[in-house]
């Protein structure tokens, strides 16, 4: 809270200085340097400047100067972007992405908007042209809220939605969606449901409600999104009006937003709406760019409750992750920027210590450009030429450390250290407790980790070869008794330890006691710090003098570039906890919450790598959102990625960069040392790096060597993951999208679905990498094959559909090929292949790697069969018409014959049976027939109208069958006269051995057609 305080209060000063300051010409030197370092933007000449250098955090926020700021995306376009430790960036971007945005009231924000867009518009001097304009869809979106949920009525949450107990009086209802196919709640949907009380004007939310309080809060939720576009474009149009109007003043975003919302009365949100487009306003790519992916999807978190304990009115705040790490990343070089990552583990293939290497390919393509051979092994050369160990003899010494100890361990230095020779049992577990900060359940684990730790700096202290020593810990010791207590460990193997050097340290005057003692004495030095401390890209070198007894391994015959030397002992304890935040209730509620948002990425993360599945990846992500704080949600999360191969190339980047702290200078001592934590699992991963370490460093390579050679570990089979989170998600897409069209005949949805279907029977395959929206479509299947095979799972629990792509079970599998689609058959009819041809449709799948995802081939195969009827209806004279507004997609088309209309679906299916009697057919023709003739559009309006579903393979079934529903519990009998009949049935067209027309059904289907013409 102080923090916080203190931030606002700057804030404030800032400003004030700002507007004290702008116009005016200082001529004071002194005053000038101080501004400079308060406001450094100011120094920014966009006619000069050439080169920025910025912290991540700089680069990421709006760079201040007191006439104008800038932000990032200013400079994107044709820009040199340099990120050095470019891994270590993924986790900086992400703590950027996650504090920088505010928590929203979704049901606050919508009653706001609808009150001032009801009341004001945009108009007025010609610097505002066109820019109401730019909210005409939000205008529409909002009218439709409106008139759905009354949003003049206030909602509140009823008395009954509260559990009894004064544990529930505050209850929180919490809603996270990655706003693709996975949904998670922390309450029953029966809770939460919205009634719309016309009689008392008001809006309950609680049990027993008509609708669903969760569709209230999303349509609210998309409803922002909407607005935050218009607002983009509104202060794009608005600043672009200002340029052609040559206003000399100079504008902020946050300027503009201003203006745009004083025209609307609620200029008081301006930093509300900032927060909302901080995200957006680091890149301007359009949606086309995206992939389907968490990555340029992110996640939403929907906390609804009561507004206080006074005050009933529903409240629903939100976080709104935009995108991820690597989206972002990914649109910036979408928007002209050009980003080289330099780091020794850049390409590392961990997405969660990492940019995930995988999308930026799939969405960049070629312009995502890594090292090849030659130029690795240019680099190598050179790194070998600056690094001649062997010419040098150097020795690389490797040692396993084990807790288990022959100077008695931890309890004997204590007792030592107090003059102990004996102490009650129960006794000293206590004072070990205290001593190691646990409680007795951690303290067997506590005392090994001290045991390994003390023994390395024992080991260290008998060689004299070594004199500085690094513990790489996971987390350091902060305790003043662990701290005393290792001071004396120090003096008894005669070691000076500094203890707790963390990345603070490396910049203040604490290291540079650790720098004075290397330099000034001859002391051996131990410093105990942590991976996160060394992982910044820091140099613990320190310079020596003349008289040293150090070996020169720099280039031969070349003067020495520096006179420094590096850490030549080093103690690697296992790398722990490498995803995920502990959220104990100990924690400070704004520390608790960014951790929660922290995990929930990294699930989703793990979803989105195929790592876990759907409904496992909902499981930990409930636990993330439980209305009880369930500290050990994120220990599941652990166990699962410790058994995965992200986990491996973590543990070796935390390893390469931990060792890379020893080869940075040209001066060596003649043995180098590195211990390692003796740990089973932690040998296992680290004898399973089956990389080619010719590029790494002598220290990773002569690490991995020494522990193959003791440890012959079995190393999995690799499979390809099956499960396929694009596919899945993928059908999700498809699902929505189909209900949009059939039931809410969206515009937009329609016009969506009309492309998709183009696309579909032009591109069914792609040889070359898909890019941009292509990306969600379709399956790298591996190989030049055309076609896989899939399985589906249909969960219980509504919403969740997991597909596995090629799995190792082979039963129940489904197949995307060309001949599962029949289209060879297709197109030995010379009717259906002229009319495929003539519309640059595709006529064979090929030999390509990517083949459309499952949920698109369905769509195909519909796609497909109607084609293939239609191009054999129209040779006849037959053309098949767009259903009208209103009941588009509820058949596939209709034909005119004056008083009488046939409602044609085609069917694309293997059957032997009628494709009446498949997939509830009959119930569904029936619900539709009837909402057609109840309320009939102009084209049907006093017509008779039946259905007619053709099936496009003929297998020798019976000829055409006609019927008539009669009742609701009898739905239909056989019916001899297609004139009267409600449906008819044509069980195919084309042969299915020859792919000739000339069948059965086909001619009784003309007779009858030609029957209806006259």
């Amino acid at each position: 809270m102080f923090d916080e305080e203190i931030r606002t209060e700057r804030s404030k000063v800032f400003t004030l200085i700002k507007v004290h300051l702008k116009r005016k010409e200082i001529q004071d030197t002194n005053l000038n340097e101080i501004l400079d370092r308060i406001f450094p933007a100011r120094r920014i000449d966009q006619e000069k400047t050439q080169v920025l250098f910025l912290t991540t955090s700089k680069l990421l926020y709006p760079w201040h100067g007191i006439e104008k700021s800038y932000r990032i995306s200013d400079f994107l376009d044709n820009s040199l972007l340099i990120l050095d430790e470019f891994d270590r960036q993924q986790s900086e971007f992400l703590t950027h992405l996650i504090n920088t945005v505010s928590d929203y009231d979704i049901i606050a924000l919508t009653r706001k908007f609808y009150s001032s867009f009801d009341s004001f518009s945009i108009h007025g001097t010609p610097e505002f042209n066109g820019v109401d304009k730019c909210f005409d869809r939000f205008r529409k979106a909002l009218m439709e809220h409106k008139d759905k949920w009354f949003v003049r009525y206030r909602p509140f949450i009823t008395d009954a939605t509260i559990q009894k107990g004064s544990e529930n009086q505050n209850q929180i209802f919490t809603l996270l969606s990655d706003r693709m196919s996975i949904h998670a709640i922390n309450f029953k949907h029966e809770l939460l449901r919205s009634q719309i009380n016309h009689a008392l004007g008001c809006h309950e939310i609680g049990p027993g409600g008509n609708e669903s309080a969760i569709q209230f809060v999303n349509n609210g939720a998309q409803l922002v999104r909407t607005f935050c576009n218009g607002m983009l474009s509104a202060i794009f149009k608005l600043k672009k009006n200002l340029e052609s109007l040559d206003d000399l003043k100079t504008y902020s975003t946050e300027n503009l937003v201003g203006k745009v919302l004083n025209n609307l009365g609620l200029v008081e949100l301006t930093p509300n709406i900032m927060s909302l487009i901080s995200t957006r306003l680091s890149f301007k790519v359009q949606n086309e760019h995206k992939a389907y992916s968490f990555h340029d999807s992110g996640y939403e978190i929907v906390n609804i409750a009561s507004y206080s304990d006074t005050d009933n009115t529903a409240s629903a705040y939100t976080f709104d992750l935009t995108l991820t790490s690597t989206g972002l990343l990914a649109l910036w070089v979408q928007a002209g920027a050009r980003v080289i990552g330099v780091s020794a583990t850049a390409t590392s293939r961990t997405a969660i210590h990492n940019f995930d290497l995988d999308y930026l390919s799939d969405v960049l393509s070629e312009r995502l450009v890594l090292l090849n051979s030659k130029q690795k092994a240019a680099i190598q050369a050179e790194y070998c030429n600056k690094r001649r160990y062997k010419e040098n003899l150097i020795q690389i010494s490797v040692k396993s450390i084990s807790e288990r100890v022959v100077w008695g361990g931890v309890a004997e230095l204590y007792l030592e250290f107090n003059g102990l020779n004996s102490i009650h049992p129960v006794l000293l577990e206590n004072e070990l407790c205290q001593l190691l900060n646990v409680d007795l359940r951690q303290l067997k684990f506590a005392v090994n980790r001290a045991n390994k730790l003390i023994e390395s700096i024992r080991q260290f202290s008998l060689n004299s070869n070594n004199r500085y020593h690094f513990c790489m810990l996971n987390k350091s010791y902060k305790n003043r008794e662990f701290i005393d207590f290792m001071a004396k460990v120090g003096q008894k193997y005669r070691v000076t330890i500094f203890e707790n050097i963390n990345a603070a340290s490396f910049r203040n005057d604490k290291f540079e006691e650790v720098l004075n003692l290397l330099e000034k004495t001859n002391n051996k030095v131990a410093v105990i710090t942590n991976y996160q401390a060394t992982g910044a890209g820091l140099s613990p070198s320190y310079s020596v003098g003349v008289n040293h007894s150090l070996t020169y391994v720099g280039p031969e015959g070349v003067e020495p570039f520096q006179y420094k030397t590096d850490i030549d002992s080093i103690y690697l304890e296992q790398p722990m906890n490498l995803i995920g935040s502990r959220i104990g209730e100990d924690l400070a509620i704004k520390e608790r919450d960014i951790a929660i948002k922290k995990n929930i990425h990294d699930a989703l993360m793990l979803h989105e790598k195929g790592i876990v599945i759907a409904n496992e990846v909902k499981s930990k992500l409930k636990s993330f959102i439980s209305s009880k704080i369930n500290s050990f949600a994120v220990g599941s999360m652990i166990k699962t990625y410790k058994g995965c191969e992200d986990y491996r190339y973590a543990v070796y980047r935390f390893i390469e960069q931990a060792l890379g702290r020893m080869c940075r200078t040209e001066w060596k001592q003649r043995e180098i040392t590195i211990m390692y934590d003796a740990v089973t699992d932690f040998i296992e991963t680290l004898a399973k790096d089956s990389r080619n370490l010719s590029s790494s460093s002598h220290e990773y390579q002569a690490l991995i060597t020494d522990i193959k050679q003791r440890y012959k570990v079995q190393v999995d089979d690799k499979h390809s993951i099956s499960y396929h989170p694009r596919a899945s998600r993928n059908y999700a897409h498809i699902q929505r999208l189909i209900t949009s069209v059939y039931e809410h005949q969206n515009e937009n949805a329609i016009g969506q679905y009309d492309r998709l279907r183009d696309w579909m029977l032009k591109k069914p395959t792609m040889s070359l990498l898909p890019t941009g929206e292509e990306v969600r479509y379709y399956i790298d299947v591996q190989a030049p094959l055309g076609q896989y095979q899939y399985q589906i799972n249909y969960s219980d629990e509504k919403g969740i559909t997991e597909i596995f792509i090629n799995p190792a079970d082979s039963s129940g599998l489904r197949e995307v090929s060309e001949h599962s689609a029949r289209l060879p058959l297709l197109m030995q009819n010379p009717l259906v292949s002229a009319h495929f041809k003539a519309n640059g449709f595709a006529t064979t799948f090929g030999y390509s790697h990517f083949v459309l995802a499952p949920a698109m081939f369905d769509l195909y195969m519909g796609a497909l069969g109607e084609e293939a009827v239609n191009a054999i209806l129209m040779t006849f004279g037959y053309e098949i018409q767009a259903m009208p507004d209103g009941c588009v997609e509820w058949f596939d088309g209709y034909i005119e014959f004056g008083n009488q209309i046939l409602l044609v679906d085609v069917k694309h299916w293997n059957l032997e049976l009628g494709c009446l009697v498949h997939d509830n057919t009959l119930d569904k023709c029936k619900t539709k027939l009837d909402k057609i003739r109840m309320n009939p559009p102009t084209e049907f309006a006093n017509k008779r109208v039946t259905a007619m579903y053709i099936n496009t393979i003929w297998s020798g079934a019976e000829g055409i069958n006609s019927r008539k529903y009669v009742s609701e519990d009898q739905q239909f009998v056989e019916h001899v006269s297609p004139g009267l009949a409600d449906i008819i049935e044509i069980p195919g067209i084309i042969d299915s051995v020859s792919g000739a027309n000339n069948v059965p059904p086909m001619n009784q289907l003309l007779d009858l057609l030609n029957q209806f013409a006259e």
